[in-house]
């Protein structure tokens, strides 16, 4: 039986807005509707992206998506996002999901989760680095190619003249065709 090794991502190569761009696109081909980048544009009031997220045995909620292109996701990065949320025109929504580049500790959750309820929101999703980089895997592979161009946001012609690889010791580069 053969051995394949999986390369971790490096989002730490992308911009915020590089980052931001995969994480709509992954919630594109999710199926999410209505989704607005607001991230892209700068005043983004606490939330990079909203959607509505579709579920089959309940109904779709809408939702607040604060990209974390950081290390960590501290707990004052993310009060100070849910509280920036809270107060904008539209209101803190009962849906917050961070997707965040680095690790989550789970004492972090913890801290954050209990600052979400007390600012009202419902339900909280915190997707570590490696948690986003699976469901993308799992989820929305178009997302990922497999790349010695970790950087880069590959085009269909930079593949189809084989500026990419399948190489086990290359690096994880997202596109969004």
């Amino acid at each position: 039986m053969a051995t394949v090794t999986v390369s971790p991502g490096h989002f730490e190569d992308y911009s915020g807005i590089q980052f931001e761009r995969l994480v709509f696109a992954y919630h594109v081909r999710m199926g999410w509707r209505g989704l607005v980048w607001y991230g892209q544009s700068g005043g983004d009031q606490g939330s990079d992206i909203s959607g509505i997220e579709p579920f089959d045995d309940q109904p779709a909620r809408k939702t607040i998506i604060q990209c974390a292109n950081r290390g960590t996701l501290t707990l004052a990065k993310a009060k100070a996002d849910m509280g920036k949320a809270a107060k904008a025109a539209s209101g803190v929504r009962d849906v917050f999901k961070f997707v965040c580049r680095g690790a989550v500790s789970d004492a972090s959750r913890t801290r954050i989760e209990q600052a979400a309820t007390s600012l009202g929101v419902a339900h909280l999703t915190i997707w570590s680095g490696v948690e986003f980089e699976e469901n993308l895997r799992l989820r929305a592979e178009t997302c990922c190619i497999v790349s010695s161009k970790a950087s880069s946001f590959l085009t269909p012609k930079q593949r189809s003249e084989g500026s990419w690889t399948t190489s086990p010791a290359s690096r994880i580069s997202m596109c969004c065709n």
